[in-house]
């Protein structure tokens, strides 16, 4: 099910405060992405399905990454 693009920017948000002190490098590339949609009205984002689709991918794998990375250092 995709995600609307709120959902989407709660979740950047919440990874760019997860990584940003373990991983800042993460974080400033999570930044980014956030930034570009910053500005982008929630209708404009829904019409681009293969931003969408980026976007919901980038956010599994950077949460992918920080758990799998956190059980390795745990």
């Amino acid at each position: 099910m995709q995600k609307s693009p709120d959902e989407i920017r709660s979740n950047l948000v919440r990874l760019i405060q997860d990584s940003q002190d373990t991983y800042p490098n993460l974080a400033s590339r999570l930044r980014e992405m956030s930034r570009w949609i910053a500005d982008k009205k929630s209708g404009q984002l829904v019409s681009k399905k293969h931003v969408m689709l980026l976007l919901e991918e980038l956010i599994e794998d950077a949460t992918f990454w920080l758990e799998n990375q956190s059980s390795k250092n745990g």
